[in-house]
């Protein structure tokens, strides 16, 4: 297991509601990436095939214990680099986000701040409800300064698996088209679902 401490950057700026050092700019897809669950496991076994542990070092001084899987991490970064797509991360690693990213090589993106919310989504677990209004808000910020999104990809493995469910979510989002990935805690992104993020990437380039 490796340890991993933070780069002496990673303290971001504060640019509301995202938090990043550099503005990001305008983008045909923004990804919406949450981390837990969908790019790093607690590193316990059973893990699937290719994970393997690290500890983390964030900005309280605590050691994360995380695992990861290289090739899973290699197409996300091939995601997050292709162009036209832009990111943040709505996690509950919120400001630590850019030291994690530093540990897995992911170039750096701007995260959002959960507010506290009372939750309105019947049976939605409050974590949920607190991102939904982080991305809202984003969003409304977004449109304010010019730069609208019109198409948004959103990775959390707390969104619904139901397929129903997800669409209900997608079209609280006041964009042209959404589409929410929802992983399994225990799996992450995998290889498939990555393939259906690219395609939805790839499914704009066609109409552009």
């Amino acid at each position: 297991m490796t340890t991993d401490t933070p780069p002496p950057h990673a303290a971001p700026g504060h640019i509301t509601p995202a938090h990043t050092a550099h503005a990001p700019a305008a983008a045909r897809t923004h990804v919406y990436l949450d981390i837990d669950g969908v790019l790093v496991m607690e590193p316990t076994p059973p893990m699937p095939r290719g994970y393997t542990g690290r500890d983390v070092r964030v900005r309280d001084g605590r050691f994360v214990p995380v695992a990861s899987a290289p090739a899973i991490i290699d197409r996300v970064r091939a995601l997050l680099t292709t162009p036209g797509v832009t990111c943040t991360t709505v996690s509950t690693w919120e400001g630590d986000a850019p030291i994690l990213f530093a540990a897995l090589d992911l170039p750096e993106q701007p995260w959002l701040t959960l507010p506290e919310v009372p939750i309105t989504f019947t049976n939605s677990p409050q974590i949920m409800e607190r991102k939904h209004a982080a991305v809202l808000a984003h969003l409304e910020s977004e449109a304010a300064t010019g730069s609208p999104v019109d198409r948004v990809l959103w990775i959390d493995d707390h969104h619904p698996k139901d397929a129903e469910a997800r669409a209900a979510v997608a079209a609280s989002l006041p964009v042209a088209s959404a589409h929410l990935l929802a992983p399994w805690a225990r799996e992450c992104l995998t290889e498939q679902l990555l393939d259906e993020a690219v395609a939805f990437v790839r499914a704009e380039d066609a109409v552009a």
